[in-house]
């Protein structure tokens, strides 16, 4: 990866502190994060070699104003693994928002735009994209013990060399929350959301007679509950199902489609852990995923000359521990989580297991 990124970002970034010094009636909030860890599989196929890792990431906000607000955000992230492993990556994006915040009885109604490069290293550059993202929001606190939010978001992606893979996502998401007297909290949320993959040269790469399109409307259900004064328990269920197919080509031993995402695959998945407070004020979290990934009619290469379907059964069983430091108007958090899958595929190329580890803190302000 180049450092030159790295370079454009130092004078971006003092340039938020300079100006949050100057105006008096300007704040300066935002946070800081540093981590590593290692992964198997990192790509997701069997037959590829692990690697660590370490990541730092820097968000900054400066906020104009009180009950009306207006934001100019940075983010920054990068991601390094080992030279056998090329994925290492950065991205950097700036933005506004504007926000009315109202008291808990009232509708808090938001907007923001945000521009992001994202560079990737080695072989993987091919994937170098700019993008751009758009949404509109709002809360509100229809009866004391009910929340309800949704907002409404579009986003661009324009991949240089691989202008197939340009896209645009528009997607919309509403989630209703209630909090009972006994510490119970129930939600549903409903997502439905679409990506058109808009170049002219996309119809050709795809295989399609017109503009390929994907669309996915995903339900979900969760709900919470102390049980204890240390002690609270999660659940969760979700149901993604396809409204339009993924476009994938095929051609004598060719098997493609664009990049693989949310939109490539449907079916149930479901989350159930325990949170522990210990006596240490650190937060312990013990639980267990499970996921049924369906890829519907997109033809894979089996590795025996021809193509297949693809359907993964994905357990995951994740432990996490996080312990905040905090002071006056900052805090800290360390962080530390380890994961282990287990997916069994259709297809022996996707069929594995692996451990995933991480550690790091987090600093804000």
């Amino acid at each position: 990866m180049s450092d030159r990124h790295l370079l454009l970002a130092s004078p971006v970034i003092v340039a938020w502190l300079v100006l949050a010094q100057a105006a008096a009636a300007v704040d300066l909030a935002g946070r800081a994060a540093v981590g590593g860890g290692g992964l198997e599989h990192p790509l997701g196929v069997a037959e590829e070699p692990s690697s660590p890792y370490v990541t730092g990431d820097v968000d900054l906000r400066v906020v104009l104003g009180d009950t009306t607000q207006w934001r100019l955000t940075y983010a920054g992230s990068g991601t390094r693994f080992d030279p056998d492993v090329p994925l290492d990556y950065l991205r950097q994006a700036f933005g506004v928002e504007w926000l009315r915040l109202r008291p808990r009885d009232r509708w808090t109604v938001s907007a923001g735009l945000q521009g992001e490069v994202r560079r990737q290293a080695d072989v993987y550059r091919i994937y170098d994209h700019d993008g751009a993202y758009g949404y509109v929001a709002f809360k509100t606190y229809p009866d004391p013990r009910v929340m309800l939010r949704g907002w409404v978001g579009i986003r661009l992606r324009t991949y240089r060399d691989l202008p197939e893979e340009s896209c645009v996502e528009p997607h919309a998401v509403l989630e209703v929350k209630r909090f009972g007297d006994d510490r119970t909290t129930l939600g549903a949320a409903l997502r439905l959301g679409g990506k058109w993959f808009h170049d002219p040269v996309a119809p050709k790469v795809w295989g399609t007679a017109g503009t390929p399109v994907t669309s996915q409307v995903t339900v979900s259900l969760d709900a919470a509950r102390g049980v204890a004064d240390r002690v609270g328990v999660r659940a969760g269920v979700d149901l993604s199902l396809g409204l339009r197919g993924f476009p994938y080509y095929v051609a004598e031993d060719l098997y493609d489609s664009p990049l693989l995402d949310r939109y490539a695959h449907t079916g149930p998945a479901a989350v159930a852990a325990v949170k522990w407070l210990t006596p240490l004020a650190a937060w312990l979290e013990l639980g267990v995923g499970v996921a049924g990934n369906d890829y519907g009619e997109i033809l894979f290469a089996d590795g025996a000359g021809g193509g297949s379907t693809r359907r993964d059964d994905v357990v995951d069983i994740f432990a996490s521990c996080e312990r905040p430091f905090l002071t006056r108007g900052t805090g800290m958090v360390v962080r530390g989580a380890v994961s282990w899958r287990d997916q069994s595929s259709s297809l022996a190329a996707y069929t594995w297991t692996g451990l995933q580890f991480t550690a790091g803190a987090e600093w804000r302000f």
